[in-house]
């Protein structure tokens, strides 16, 4: 049986998989002996313990006043393998409980490993279990990475810019796909390729963009670099993450694109670049939906990056429709889109990020919105909305590295946004409240081989309309 175990069995099982899966990165390695030194291997293990509690589906809280649900230990083990370009991880993650009077039986979750109970596919539960696969790195001729994935940007991100599968972990691991194939791997650097999947077990989120540089074996100045691009997105299941909406609805997108790089010296990057996309909704009653959009951005001093864009929008048309969060705001989006009653509409966009001390400080932020107050009612869109990224990477701070994002739309709701002067009554106050939105933090601290990790989120939920915070403690041992 899958589920129940003797004490002692436990006792034997976790000690030998822990020492089977350390012998077998050093069998590996003696195997492959001394050659290339660009082939060694690297290995790595890390290995997690913890408690996670389960809510149950009965009522609200127990007999005794305590959350209805359970608890289970947790034993995660995650071992990766780089070899040249290639690497793979894997995620396993065992709750387990003692039952029985004297605390002799030990049980598995089994929502964990059967599909049916945990009201998913094989695919949706087994995949994910792979944390990722990959090859190369991104802006490489050939870059592939399955499993999370949390920064896809397709072109100049007018219809998908910075996708992120990764928002419901460490809960839910989605398992998506980032391949980018550019023409130079062949010597024909004229095309190229970029595709992503959100979910491979689903099929729900897809989006593939083909690019031409007509000109790159011309030696015409400046317009031997210019690009031209074509993008088709979907989302086959836009009510996926709803538990209250029933029935299917779609969503697909098409556009093009030129991206004109200007400048490229050590003082400074400029490039130039337009968008023009539409979007189709599945509802037959609403009509599909355009905008445009032209923009510069670059680089001063390989620190300090910068971008802006003037936005012409159709009626209820959502920018960037596959962002970041979208995960979270299918339905919002979808709804903005579909509402009817708004006018055709001019909005802005503004970036400003640095990159400090060889990337170990990073931090971005953008701002977009309208000139003015579109007429969509009780829309996202008639508010700016702000995006914020900050990361410490290892090696600035002994043992101390930290992450975290923000993103908030309908900023200053309800209040006077033209030129956003006297909306600050309450643009600047709505940006410390968690209503609508999305903020994930995470801070590290190593000493030797043992990492605790502090994680704290806000997930605004569209269904209850409330954001949903949770934090937790997590510890785990780097073994190689």
């Amino acid at each position: 049986m899958l589920k129940k175990f003797s004490t002692r069995s436990l006792r034997g099982f976790v000690p030998l998989l822990v020492i089977v899966l350390a012998a077998a990165p050093m069998a590996m390695a003696q195997d492959l002996g001394d050659g290339d030194a660009g082939l060694l291997p690297d290995f790595g293990l890390g290995i997690g313990i913890g408690t996670e509690f389960f809510p149950g589906d009965g009522a609200d809280l127990d007999m005794d006043g305590f959350p209805d649900g359970i608890s289970f230990q947790k034993l995660a083990i995650a071992p990766e393998f780089f070899i040249g370009k290639f690497g793979i991880g894997l995620d396993v993650t065992l709750h387990y409980r003692f039952t029985g009077g004297d605390g002799n039986d030990f049980e598995i979750r089994p929502e964990d490993w059967d599909p049916t109970l945990a009201g998913v596919n094989f695919f949706e539960l087994y995949l994910p279990k792979i944390a990722f696969v990959s090859w190369g790195q991104r802006g490489e001729p050939l870059f592939v990475k399955l499993g999370s994935i949390d920064d896809t940007t397709l072109g100049n991100g007018f219809i998908v810019g910075n996708y992120d599968n990764t928002l419901f972990l460490p809960e839910t691991r989605i398992f998506g796909l980032n391949l980018n194939v550019d023409g130079q791997l062949f010597e024909f650097p004229f095309v190229g390729l970029e595709t992503f999947v959100g979910n491979l077990a689903a099929f729900d989120v897809i989006g593939v963009r083909l690019f031409a540089r007509p000109l790159i074996s011309t030696d015409i100045p400046i317009l031997k670099n210019i690009q031209g691009g074509f993008t088709f997105a979907v989302d086959g299941d836009i009510d996926k993450h709803s538990p209250t909406v029933t029935e299917t609805d779609t969503v697909s997108a098409m556009g093009v694109d030129v991206f004109q790089p200007i400048i490229n010296t050590d003082a400074a990057t400029l490039a130039a670049f337009a968008d023009y996309a539409a979007l189709i909704p599945s509802d037959p009653a609403v009509e599909p939906v355009s905008g445009s959009a032209i923009g510069v951005g670059g680089a001063l001093f390989k620190f300090l990056t910068y971008g802006a864009q003037l936005r012409i929008l159709g009626p209820n048309f959502v920018p960037t429709y596959f962002g970041p969060v979208y995960d979270l705001t299918r339905q919002p989006s979808y709804d903005a889109l579909t509402a009817g009653g708004g006018t055709a509409y001019t909005g802005w966009f503004a970036s400003l990020g640095t990159a400090l001390l060889e990337n170990r400080i990073v931090f971005n932020v953008s701002l977009d919105g309208p000139f003015g107050m579109p007429a969509t009612p009780d829309s996202f869109l008639n508010y700016p909305h702000l995006r914020a990224i900050f990361v410490l990477a290892e090696g600035l701070i002994p043992g101390i590295s930290f992450d975290a994002s923000y993103d908030k739309k309908s900023l200053g709701d309800d209040a006077d946004l033209n030129g956003l002067v006297e909306g600050n009554e309450r643009f600047f106050p709505d940006l410390f409240s968690a209503d609508g939105a999305v903020v994930q933090a995470r801070l590290n601290y190593q000493t030797g081989p043992a990492v605790i990790s502090f994680t704290y989120n806000i997930l605004f939920d569209p269904d209850t309309g409330q954001p949903e915070i949770t934090s937790g403690l997590e510890s785990s041992i780097d073994l190689f």
